[in-house]
């Protein structure tokens, strides 16, 4: 019988098991095969494309799954504070204003931020926050929590507290956009923004296997993955397999 690659992994305090059902085993990237059956025929440009939006959504997932968040933010940017359409400045400013606030507060604050471009071109984020000081958090005017050193720094934002984390794990990665995609290459930029000492994923086992998965949680022409809870129902997994 067919021997199929079976990777596990930890993210956070959920494991995720992968079983390809071609053999890609040392292709860097086969878990972008996830996204689903590519078109036989498309140019190097597109392909590079959809390459680089596979790659980013699988970490953007990985760095939100792995890691514990407080907030969900949206910030934006004030004509009057901050140049709405440099990126690249925007990018260097909030990251020196976060250095500064960690020094100030003596708090680890991390993030992991996606940019985003209105109708007119100019940039807001999408994306986590962790560590931000509760003194710092305020409820404004509209009803919302922002972080109002950011709002006097740069402009309007808003924090939303996560209740149902997995949710918004698999939401975020909705924000890494075609448009998104094609800019990056044209330009050279990033598709997300993480702060340092995140954690990632840890590779559990890997092996080969003949059998499938019973009840997969997705599944498609080149990948069966089964998410689980805890690392006693692994361990039951891998015995049947």
């Amino acid at each position: 019988m067919l021997k199929r690659p079976i990777i596990i992994k930890k993210y956070g305090d959920k494991y995720k098991i992968t079983i390809c059902k071609l053999d890609v085993w040392e292709k860097e990237g086969y878990e972008n095969f996830e996204i689903g059956k590519e078109k036989e025929k498309e140019s190097d440009e597109i392909g590079k494309l959809r390459n680089n939006i596979s790659r980013a959504k699988n970490k953007v997932f990985e760095y939100a799954k792995c890691n514990k968040w407080d907030y969900f933010a949206t910030l934006t940017l004030d004509k009057r504070k901050q140049d709405r359409y440099d990126l690249q400045a925007y990018i260097r400013d909030l990251g020196q204003f976060i250095r500064d606030e960690r020094k100030r507060t003596g708090c680890d604050i991390k993030y992991l931020l996606i940019p985003e471009q209105h109708k007119d071109a100019a940039w807001h984020m999408h994306g986590y926050f962790y560590g931000i000081p509760e003194t710092d958090v305020q409820i404004n005017s509209h009803g919302y929590y922002e972080w109002s050193r950011y709002s006097k720094r740069f402009g309007y934002c808003s924090l939303d507290e996560i209740k149902d984390k997995d949710r918004c794990d698999n939401y975020i990665t909705k924000y890494i956009s075609k448009e998104m995609g094609g800019l990056a290459i044209e330009k050279n930029k990033k598709l997300y923004y993480v702060s340092r000492g995140l954690s990632t994923a840890e590779v559990l086992h890997q092996a080969y296997t003949t059998e499938k998965l019973s009840t997969p949680d997705f599944e498609n022409d080149f990948v069966e993955i089964k998410w689980l809870d805890t690392l006693g129902e692994v361990q039951a997994l891998l015995r049947l397999l």
